[in-house]
């Protein structure tokens, strides 16, 4: 199932379900180091039994280390106590995943992933 949503500009975006499997072999295809040039950091996505999780491969900075949870394929979010709700969306060139975009606060921070 999925849902198309009419945006003000007239585009259209369609939000898919994930499947119904559960576990880490739902989130497998999102792990992998993606780097943020901005911030001259580099973060590992692991597959968890209930979505994914951030890591930090620097472990002085461990800021935004959290477990996300899906809510449509592609799309993740998490609770930070310093900057509230945060949403991961990753986003695909060509069917494949090539990046994510954080956005928590005030902040839209790309990561994109190593080849």
């Amino acid at each position: 199932p999925s849902i198309e949503v009419r945006r003000a500009s007239g585009t259209i975006g369609r939000f898919e379900a994930f499947s119904t499997a559960k576990g880490r072999e739902a989130f497998r295809e999102y792990e992998g180091e993606y780097s943020c040039q901005e911030l001259s950091t580099t973060f590992l996505v692991e597959a968890t039994e209930s979505g994914i999780r951030l890591t930090n491969c620097d472990p002085r900075r461990p800021s935004m280390d959290l477990d996300y949870a899906p809510t449509a394929r592609d799309f993740f979010w998490s609770r930070d106590p310093y900057v509230d709700l945060i949403e991961l969306r990753f986003v695909r060139e060509n069917g494949a995943l090539r990046s994510f975009v954080y956005r928590g606060g005030r902040e839209d921070l790309a990561f994109v992933r190593a080849s």
